[in-house]
């Protein structure tokens, strides 16, 4: 039994009270008032009397928090930033990225992370901590309240390496898809990850038709092992087989994160290299900004080398888009509006 009320699916909650001398159809009601109402606590359970919300408190239940302290809004206003206090008070970020057509929200799914990517600002003081399943689900209501309207999508490419989290993500994301609750489907939902191969053929075999993300960010294991310590354990080859595999048995293209770092990672030798690797398969190369950071000092690539390198690929066959900007400058890149928020709590 999970501890989490909010992490519980239907069954569970009904197992819950049943064992705790409350009425089985009062775990439906509770599932309802966290999953379809987006309350993060249990005052005023529509149907509760007060008696059984003290009973309830009585049980001492965790119930998984996020509640965001700060919201940054690019000047355009399609893309809010969000700095996020979990449960314990951690500290982690969510993007709302508003379309025309619909809304998507990039989740964090650990507090840091443990990956070590020379680019990525998230994992510079590792990993704190795993976010739980009730705490995921909290970021996608508290942004899905501010912004007023229904987000569609989601996709776990926030703080985190989200199949070194497994269960709890793939817990989240069964309750956000819960008919019950937000009745998400699962084809709107992506998982990012930098390559973690196990993960990748688990998911295979789960039978949820999910889109499936790659961080790739070079062309050859000895360029990738200089910026993704990954790469030390799972080469590209053995990463675009698991890849092949998500592909047969889910029927799902899969997504090539490429971040552009000018002089690193766009050279001609790296158009023919991704020739060769995804040449004949169904594959998509999402072409990314490279934000700099000041652990890593490469330069930001501009409009003219980000769409010269998706000329070149597109030349030689291949799926390739750019990225819209996200307009949020210096706390644009993944990890900064969390580094700076935690800076303000240690100097307060």
């Amino acid at each position: 039994m999970r501890e989490e009320l909010n992490a519980m699916l239907p069954h569970e909650l009904k197992d819950f009270m049943q064992s705790n001398g409350i009425a089985g159809f009062r775990g439906a009601q509770l599932f309802t008032h966290f999953h379809k109402h987006q309350n993060q606590s249990i005052d005023s359970v529509k149907g509760f009397s007060a008696s059984l919300v003290e009973e309830l408190r009585q049980l001492e239940a965790p119930i998984g928090q996020a509640e965001i302290l700060e919201r940054i809004q690019s000047p355009s206003g399609d893309t809010i930033k969000y700095g996020i206090r979990l449960t314990d008070g951690q500290m982690v970020e969510a993007i709302s990225m508003i379309y025309k057509s619909h809304n998507t929200l990039c989740l964090s799914t650990q507090v840091g992370c443990r990956m070590g990517c020379a680019f990525c600002a998230s994992t510079k003081n590792g990993l704190a901590r795993n976010i739980t399943a009730g705490e995921i689900v909290s970021q996608f209501y508290a942004a899905e309240r501010d912004l007023g309207t229904p987000i569609q999508n989601i996709v776990l490419m926030g703080i985190g390496e989200p199949f070194d989290n497994y269960d709890e993500v793939m817990r989240a994301l069964e309750l956000l898809h819960d008919p019950q609750g937000r009745g998400m489907s699962y084809r709107n939902m992506t998982i990012s990850t930098c390559g973690i191969v196990p993960g990748i053929l688990r998911l295979a075999k789960e039978n949820k038709p999910m889109n499936l993300a790659i961080s790739l960010h070079a062309t050859s294991d000895e360029e990738r092992k200089k910026i993704m310590p990954i790469a030390n354990t799972y080469s590209i080859r053995e990463i675009v087989q698991a890849c092949d595999t998500y592909f047969e048995e889910t029927g799902r293209r899969v997504t090539y994160e490429y971040t552009v770092i000018p002089g690193v990672n766009n050279k001609s030798s790296d158009v023919d290299h991704l020739k060769q690797i995804f040449s004949g398969r169904n594959a998509h190369i999402n072409l990314i900004a490279y934000h700099p950071i000041k652990e890593y000092e490469k330069s930001h690539p501009n409009e003219e080398q980000l769409h010269a390198f998706q000329k070149a690929l597109e030349k030689k066959g291949l799926t390739a888009t750019v990225r819209r900007s996200m307009g949020l400058g210096e706390d644009g890149a993944c990890g900064q509006l969390r580094a700076k928020m935690n800076r303000k709590g240690e100097e307060a």
